[in-house]
């Protein structure tokens, strides 16, 4: 659902890398592809695919890419927090990377919804209290980690991200503490641990998150001695498939070769750090988070087209590749769209509104797309 791009701002976070450019793109579109099958398949212009469809597999895609987006997020927020510790100015930045763009599609969703969307939200219609509840917690990123409706589906993994925000912001009070407010500090640090205990326990989706933390913690000579000829070149890609082949049988199963196939992508070596390292995923990964929220927007029309009037496309798997390539096209457009205006024009012009003190340079690292 977490992952970052380029934004306005200059502090202390990490220089780019393409590599892990290029994975956000790939998880963005793995998440768009999933939602194309869930949303014709939900449409009623396409079949449930069984076992035996060559297609099987599909509906994982979206999980496996948001997975991808977390091990991102956790090890570029952690390179960015040991570069500039300052909780407050870390908590300012998140929310200048994620309110910009996240809001408008927030208002959108709230005020087209109670016509258009789900039952849940068609039910807000003549009740003001319940749709202003409900526009608040979704505000602010509850639902997800609480069980609570959904307006944008895409933004439950915000949901974990800033939770993890949140706890990292407290580690680092924690630790300025540590000398001077030693109980405190180690109140924080137990108060940490429980939070992030209940939140493994609700779902290990957030394991991939402390992956990424793991990787950002590895110290670069262990990284720049991994081989880099022969058979080792393929080493990456290799863990890349095989963390999808164990995600198939069970996600959890899935985080150590993710986590390797990532920690391969940091010195840019091999296959899949040079596969990813391409311009049109290069592209995609500066869109990404603006792909992840924008596209069950953009895929909706065509759904309900698709929904009423399926004769408008001979056959169930020409409806599909329609639908996919049709919508899969105009979601990387509106992305594109929305980066710019969104993004990086008006997230510039709040930066430039902050008081000097608080502004910052440019940084890296959303899940989800962020």
């Amino acid at each position: 659902m977490s992952a970052d791009l380029t934004i306005v701002a200059a502090s202390a976070a990490p220089s780019r890398i393409p590599a892990i450019e290029g994975l956000r793109g790939l998880s963005a579109m793995l998440v768009v592809a999933f939602h194309v099958y869930a949303m014709a398949m939900t449409g009623g212009f396409y079949p449930t695919i069984d076992a035996r469809s060559p297609l099987h597999g599909v509906e994982l895609l979206g999980g496996f890419g948001v997975a991808s987006f977390f091990i991102i997020s956790g090890y570029l927020i952690t390179r960015s927090l040991r570069a500039d510790p300052r909780p407050a100015s870390f908590l300012r930045r998140r929310a200048l990377r994620l309110y910009p763009l996240f809001v408008p599609l927030h208002v959108l969703a709230f005020t087209v919804g109670p016509w258009l969307g789900e039952p849940w939200l068609r039910a807000l219609r003549g009740a003001p209290s319940r749709w202003a509840l409900h526009f608040l917690t979704n505000l602010f990123f509850l639902p997800g980690v609480f069980e609570l409706p959904i307006a944008q589906k895409t933004a439950w993994s915000l949901s974990w991200e800033a939770a993890f925000y949140l706890l990292a912001a407290i580690v680092c009070v924690a630790l300025a503490w540590r000398e001077r407010a030693r109980p405190l500090a180690l109140l924080l640090f137990g108060l940490v641990a429980i939070a992030a205990a209940a939140l493994l326990w609700r779902s290990l989706v957030g394991a991939f998150f402390v992956v990424g933390i793991g990787c950002a913690f590895t110290p670069a000579r262990l990284i720049e001695r991994l081989p880099s000829r022969g058979v080792a070149t393929l080493l990456g890609a290799l863990a890349y498939v095989g963390a999808f082949a164990c995600y198939r049988v069970a996600p959890p199963l899935a985080i150590a070769p993710l986590g390797l196939a990532f920690v391969t992508l940091v010195p840019g070596r091999g296959l899949l750090a040079r596969g990813l390292s391409t311009a049109p995923l290069q592209f995609l990964g500066r869109i990404s988070y603006s792909l992840y929220l924008v596209h069950p927007f953009v895929l909706l029309p065509g759904k309900m087209l698709l929904a009423r009037h399926p004769e408008l496309v001979a056959s169930p798997g020409a409806r599909l590749l329609a639908f996919g390539l049709a919508g899969g096209a105009l979601s990387i457009a509106v992305a594109y769209l929305a980066w710019r205006a969104l993004e990086v024009e008006l997230t510039r012009r709040i930066a430039r509104s902050l008081p000097r003190a608080h502004r910052e340079g440019r940084w890296n690292g959303c899940a989800s797309p962020t």
